[in-house]
């Protein structure tokens, strides 16, 4: 079962490691420091990592039973970075086209993502269900 962390939770992991905010940290290595979430499994994709597994097989699951996925944008380069070379920021560029985009379309087709108060639309981690996902790409 996954347990959202609470506010003071989550400003004692940012206090523990903020010295570290410079580097960019693999998100394998940042799950192992998150209560719950340190046998976790991460899916790499293109541009962001998904979590919604341990290493056991078990889904994760909300406190009322919901499967539940995190996903964290990287500023990992995809093949169509390779000509401009690294995107400044690019994790927070992403995450907000996506809550734009998000927010447009979810009158229409809905959305499986969480509504969590105080995440900022630049926020690089999201929460969602793990509902069956429909791979495609736009560029």
């Amino acid at each position: 079962m996954v347990r959202f962390l609470d506010e003071s939770e989550a400003e004692e992991i940012v206090r523990t490691y903020m010295n570290e905010a410079t580097a960019i940290a693999p998100t394998d290595e940042i799950i192992k420091r998150v209560p719950g979430l340190e046998t976790c499994v991460v899916r790499p994709g293109k541009v962001s990592d998904s979590i919604y597994r341990t290493k056991g097989g078990k889904a994760l699951l909300t406190e009322d039973g919901t499967p539940v996925r995190i996903m964290r944008r990287t500023p990992r380069i995809s093949t169509h970075d390779k000509g401009r070379g690294e995107i400044p920021f690019k994790d927070q560029i992403l995450a907000i086209n996506h809550n734009f985009m998000r927010k447009k379309v979810a009158p229409a087709i809905g959305t499986s993502q969480f509504e969590i108060p105080g995440l900022a639309m630049n926020a690089t981690v999201i929460a969602a269900e793990n509902i069956q996902t429909i791979p495609f790409e736009n560029v």
